[in-house]
C-alpha cells in the first residue's frame, strides 16, 4: 500500500465508489416497476498485497447491497451482487498478449484459480440475469462469487 501514489489511489478508488453513488438513483426506479430486483458488480476481495488499493475500490458495492437491501427492503425491491474474478474477454487477452512470453504468462496468471481457467461473458450473463429474475426473488444482500474458486 505505501507504494501506491495518492494520484493511483484516487482513481482507483473513484470509479467505483462513484458508480454506487449514482447508479441507484438512476436504476432503482425501472427494477421496482419492472421485475423487483437488481444487481450490482463488483470483483472478488481476494487480490495480491500488493493492490490494497483496488481491493478497498472493491469494497463499495459489497458495502451497498447491505444499504440498498435495508433502503428498499419496503419496496420488495431484492438487491444483490456478482463478484468477478478473471473473465477471458478481449481486454484480458490484450493484458495477457503483450507480454514477450504470452503463453507462459497466461498459465502463471491462470494457476491462482482453483479452475485454472478464466470464466467466460456468457457465464456471467447467465447468473446476472438469474439474480434479476423471479427465481431469485428471495435472494437479496446476497454477493455471489463468480471467479473460478479464487477465493476460496
Amino acid at each position: 500500500m505505501s507504494n501506491t501514489s495518492v494520484a493511483v489511489w484516487d482513481e482507483i478508488i473513484d470509479v467505483p465508489t462513484k458508480r454506487m453513488r449514482f447508479l441507484p438513483p438512476a436504476v432503482v426506479p425501472f427494477f421496482l416497476r419492472r421485475c423487483g430486483g437488481v444487481g450490482l458488480t463488483s470483483s472478488t476481495n481476494r487480490v495480491p498485497p500488493d493492490r490494497a488499493h483496488y481491493s478497498a475500490s472493491q469494497c463499495a458495492p459489497l458495502s451497498m447491497i447491505k444499504f440498498m437491501t435495508w433502503d428498499y427492503a419496503a419496496d420488495s425491491l431484492c438487491v444483490k451482487c456478482h463478484c468477478l474474478r478473471t473473465i477471458d474477454t478481449e481486454s484480458l487477452q490484450e493484458r495477457l498478449g503483450a507480454k514477450s512470453d504470452a503463453e507462459q504468462d497466461r498459465k502463471q496468471f491462470f494457476a491462482r484459480q482453483s479452475l485454472r481457467c478464466p470464466g467466460t461473458a456468457e457465464e456471467v450473463a447467465r447468473v446476472a440475469l438469474y439474480l434479476v429474475s423471479n427465481e431469485a426473488g428471495f435472494v437479496t444482500g446476497a454477493a455471489l462469487q463468480i471467479d473460478g474458486g479464487v477465493s476460496l
